[in-house]
């Protein structure tokens, strides 16, 4: 047990230290006026330097990937009522990316497009922009899905969606380069379009979302397990064959396979059908052609970029980015 001496010293001790350390008249109790003004101005100062940074609000989220976004000059809005009221007294539309953290095409529309002043300026003035986490709101990412692969016929992410003050959508795609290229339009000329259609000619955009909405209601209310009972029964007839092939005979890049524009994901169910038809139509130049799509496509992804020459396991890309199929180094299950 401490003697009354030695406690005495170790006070004496520990207040010496904190005359040394700190002012002599305590800040916080006694606080000297000079001082917190000057503490006060530095505080000011050091928040005003740290939210130079901090552009959206999306700076108060959770999400890591909604952090990612937090400095880009577009003023984000999660997805919630403040940012559906504004789009309502505005009048103005919606537009909604949803994408993840780790999605590789998400950071170049991010780079390209989100980081572009000029593009976030077009955004800010026409737009009240939405971002989702697609594996913190999976529902939203569900339901604007099939929206996006009903109306174009292919789905991704990042998913790009144009919305109606009340969330109904009206157009939509993935990944959108920032300029025009490869006789595609840009996203902001996407962009313009889109505002300028919505001031000139809402009534129209809004009857025509109410179709949509009705034909996809209708869509995803039909019973799943009912239509696997009938795609036994029901057979495709020769017309609905033909129709299909004719769709992918238009969107077939012929001279360096695959379908539709860069960047070119490698579509299975499509090689999958084009072989039905080779086999069913065999003699007919619908077979031969169908045929011939197929093994050219499958023929360029193995001579190409998008083919591991290397690796034994693993050796086919996620998508070829390019015309001449060069690819990203991501791995294809």
């Amino acid at each position: 047990m401490l003697g009354l001496s030695k406690i005495r010293s170790r006070v004496n001790r520990l207040w010496n230290i904190t005359q040394t350390a700190f002012p002599k008249t305590p800040v916080i109790i006694y606080p000297n006026y000079n001082y917190y003004k000057h503490f006060q101005n530095s505080t000011v100062n050091i928040s005003s330097k740290s939210m130079e940074k901090i552009k959206n609000r999306l700076a108060l989220e959770r999400s890591p990937y909604l952090l990612q976004h937090a400095e880009n000059p577009v003023q984000w809005y999660p997805w919630g009522d403040e940012a559906f009221e504004k789009a309502r007294s505005e009048k103005k539309l919606i537009f909604l990316s949803v994408g993840y953290s780790t999605c590789h095409w998400c950071h170049v529309m991010e780079h390209e497009s989100f980081e572009n002043q000029d593009v976030a300026a077009v955004m800010n003035e026409h737009y009240v922009n939405i971002k989702v986490d697609r594996e913190e709101r999976p529902d939203v990412d569900q339901l604007y899905m099939t929206f996006v692969q009903a109306a174009s016929g292919q789905g991704g992410w990042p998913m790009s969606v144009f919305l109606t003050p009340d969330l109904k959508p009206i157009g939509g795609g993935t990944y959108y380069p920032p300029e025009d290229a490869y006789g595609r339009p840009g996203f902001k000329t996407i962009l313009l379009h889109m505002a300028k259609r919505w001031k000139n000619d809402s009534n129209s955009m809004l009857e025509n979302s109410s179709k949509l909405m009705k034909i996809l209601n209708n869509t995803t209310a039909f019973d799943i397990q009912l239509g696997t009972e009938l795609s036994h029964i029901m057979k495709p007839n020769p017309k609905t064959w033909i129709t299909c092939y004719s769709q992918i005979q238009r969107i077939y890049d012929d001279e360096w396979g695959g379908f539709g524009m860069p960047p070119k994901f490698p579509q299975p169910s499509i090689l999958d059908f084009l072989f039905h038809v080779s086999h069913k139509m065999s003699k007919s130049s619908e077979g031969k052609n169908s045929l011939e799509m197929a093994l050219t496509t499958l023929q360029k992804m193995a001579m190409g970029g998008i083919h591991d020459h290397i690796g034994q396991v693993r050796n086919f890309k996620r998508f070829k980015k390019k015309l001449n199929l060069l690819s990203l180094f991501l791995g294809f299950c």
